[in-house]
Formats: C-alpha cells, structure tokens, sequence
C-alpha cells in the first residue's frame, strides 16, 4: 500500500484549497484510461483540519484512477472545500474516431 499526502495550492487568501491523498504506480505508463467521479460530503475531522473548514462545511471529493492495458495505474482521491473551489475542465481527444460518451 502506499499514500501520498499533498496539501496544497493556496489560495488569494492564504487557506488551502486541496487536500490529496493517492498512490501511484510508477512502472505503469502511458495511461489508457482514466475515471473520474465527484461526490459533495461532509469530511472526516481530519481532512476539516487540514483544509480548515470548520464541521458544517460541504466539501468535494474527486475520485480519479486510471489504467494502462488494463493493469491499475494509480488512485486518487482530492478533497476541495465548497466554499473556495469551483469545479472545471477541458478535454482533447486525442482521436475523435475512439471517444466514447457514458
């Protein structure tokens, strides 16, 4: 098992806007496929601590594993306070002919 911790970056105001815990495979590359899922909790104390929301604040935990051939690549899972994140992103397929919706 291994788990990384990563706290950061910082906002205008000096508070944390990411908490990140994960573990990767290094001897897997490149990604063939990647996962991703959101889900609006309230965090465990620890996590509250670290992001420093106090107990009634919703935050975001974003899920992300991928795969190469198959074979598990890495696992993530990034916690944003609701207060201070606001969700995004921008993809390009690499081959429009290969691009499947859910």
């Amino acid at each position: 098992m291994c788990m990384a911790l990563s706290k950061s970056p910082r906002g205008d105001d000096d508070l944390p806007i990411q908490l990140g815990l994960g573990c990767v495979n290094p001897a897997v590359a490149p990604v063939s496929a990647i996962e991703h899922g959101v889900e609006a909790l309230i965090p465990e104390p620890w996590i509250r601590k670290l992001l420093q929301v106090d107990e009634s604040e919703p935050c975001l935990a974003l899920r992300r594993r991928t795969w190469t051939q198959g074979r598990a690549a890495a696992y993530g899972i990034f916690f944003y306070p609701g207060s201070r994140y606001t969700p995004g992103s921008r993809y390009r397929p690499a081959d429009s002919e290969t691009v499947s919706l859910i």
